[in-house]
């Protein structure tokens, strides 16, 4: 597959910043790098995530990350997520919090009550979802 120069050049430019920013490129945009097809909206969406407060704050927004980090086993990011966290406000309680709420959720015996609360609780008269609620 064959690139524009205008995609290679935008490429090199958001692997730079990430290069400055955090020191590194990280793994996975080097591999993603090697389509600017796919790579570049990818990108601007995850920097436009965590650039502009929405109805999360930075620093929740951090968490978040650091919580789908530690669910993947994700040693670098959880790192990363870590200190983009701290740099954001959050405390030392607050990571540990998100570390500690993973760790309790994903042990074999939450799955199982988990999955035994779930099967109790969604019996339901209704099939129909209703408009602003989650069904779980």
């Amino acid at each position: 597959m064959e690139f524009t120069e205008s995609q290679k050049k935008e490429t090199e430019k958001r692997l730079k910043a990430v290069e400055h920013a955090y020191g590194a490129i990280p793994p996975v945009n080097q591999i993603l790098s090697e389509r600017p097809d796919m790579f570049i909206p990818n990108f601007d969406l995850g920097d436009s995530l965590f650039r502009e407060k929405t109805v999360f704050d930075i620093k929740t927004k951090h968490l978040f990350a650091l919580a789908a980090a530690a669910a993947l086993s994700g040693e670098y990011c959880m790192k990363a997520q870590m200190a983009h966290a701290k740099d954001a406000g959050a405390t030392d309680e607050e990571v540990l919090e998100v570390l500690e709420s993973h760790r309790i959720w994903h042990s074999p015996r939450a799955n199982h009550t988990r999955s035994a609360n779930t099967q109790s609780s969604t019996k339901s008269t209704s099939t129909e979802p209703k408009l602003g609620t989650l069904n779980f």
